[in-house]
């Protein structure tokens, strides 16, 4: 007890002296700026996620609800238009549709499904990016419908179809107009906006 105290230091003492003291303020204004970009980030989602099952439930109900709102009107106006219109105009449409469908399909790149799965979904300069991409799929399917039209209204014999899908092929540019905010609901959960949008 009595003998010379040891002079090799404490390794505490060097922990303490290498340690999170010896950061400058530079490093630590860097380390801070990275926190809150990943906070940024995570966005509205990881708050949405966290509310719990209450908002899991209201949001499958909101989804439910939608649905089956939209195939009631679906039914609907069919009943309508078979009522109003021949058989000959209602199978032309039919086929109008058909065909904006099976080229929305083919085309969809997944623009919505990016927004609301990516770690950068709530960027500004992303949404940007993704909405031009949407504009000019947009505008590239209403060409496609003019360039397709009197093709098919020679395949189908059906002369008129040369200004229906055109006419038609304007719904593919307005959709592409549509606002990146309904993909951004989606992302946060907020399916009573995205509905009502």
């Amino acid at each position: 007890r009595g003998g010379p105290r040891s002079t090799r230091p404490s390794p505490f003492r060097m922990l303490r002296s290498t340690g999170p003291s010896c950061d400058t303020s530079t490093e630590v204004e860097r380390r801070i700026l990275a926190i809150r970009k990943r906070e940024a980030r995570a966005g509205c989602y990881c708050r949405a996620v966290s509310q719990g099952p209450t908002s899991t439930r209201r949001s499958t109900a909101w989804v439910v609800g939608e649905y089956a709102g939209l195939q009631a009107l679906r039914f609907g106006s069919n009943l309508v238009l078979w009522r109003l219109l021949s058989e000959e105009p209602f199978g032309v449409m039919a086929l109008v549709n058909v065909y904006l469908q099976a080229v929305e399909m083919f085309s969809d790149v997944g623009i919505g499904p990016s927004i609301v799965q990516s770690r950068r979904g709530a960027e500004r300069a992303f949404l940007d990016t993704a909405w031009t991409v949407q504009c000019v799929r947009g505008l590239l399917l209403g060409l496609v419908a003019c360039a397709a039209a009197y093709p098919l209204a020679r395949f189908y014999e059906v002369p008129e179809l040369v200004w229906y899908v055109p006419v038609a092929g304007l719904t593919s540019i307005f959709h592409g107009l549509d606002s990146t905010k309904i993909f951004e609901a989606q992302r946060n959960l907020d399916y009573a906006r995205f509905t009502l949008l």
